[in-house]
């Protein structure tokens, strides 16, 4: 049985390990789509056409759009993350994983997920940038008031996830595992039944 317990507690630590790489792949990609977009919103001429200067403004909200998706990709993989180390916390088999989550309790904790928040509001400020170089030329539009609304709720929402920790479903986790342990732990616990 303890080498079962240790092969399972092996395997999760795996796919902790492959879930963090894949975290930091989802960022990387982030990154190389906003410099292969950007290549493209750039003016190939010093003469830009008024349709040429919408197809920057279109480009730069439907960037937005993909690297907010990349980022949501990452949030819900660290929640996929938290299932494994939550488990790991409430079976008691992983001394690192019951300090590490007492320690990010306190709010106070800065690591991949902030980090990775400060590189996509990052990238969201240069897209901001590229937006607002293509739309020197254009009147104030709907279009453009529209563009600046996605610009403002694309950063709110990843300061959200990001450091007031929206969607974060550590705590509900560790509750549904304590649960599912004490149904398991419940029937050993009864009282034995007095003979009759």
């Amino acid at each position: 049985m303890a080498d079962l317990d240790t092969e399972d507690v092996r395997k999760i630590h795996a796919e902790v390990n492959q879930i963090v790489n894949q975290r930091f792949l989802l960022t990387t990609l982030a990154v190389t789509v906003f410099g292969v977009v950007a290549a493209w919103m750039l003016p190939r001429d010093s003469a830009k056409s008024e349709i040429d200067t919408y197809y920057s403004l279109i480009g730069a909200e439907l960037l937005l759009v993909l690297l907010f998706l990349l980022y949501c990709a990452s949030i819900a993989l660290r929640n996929v993350l938290r299932t494994a180390t939550s488990y790991l916390v409430v079976f008691e088999v992983s001394a690192w994983e019951r300090r590490a989550s007492a320690f990010r309790s306190d709010g106070d904790y800065s690591a991949y997920t902030k980090i990775q928040s400060i590189v996509f509001m990052a990238l969201g400020l240069l897209d901001a940038v590229f937006f607002a170089m293509s739309s020197a030329f254009v009147p104030p539009s709907f279009q453009l008031v529209c563009a600046l609304l996605l610009l403002a709720a694309y950063w709110l929402l990843i300061w959200g996830m990001g450091w007031r920790g929206w969607w974060d479903r550590e705590k509900a986790l560790l509750a549904r595992w304590k649960k599912l342990r004490d149904d398991e732990l419940a029937p050993t616990l009864k009282a034995p039944e007095p003979p009759a």
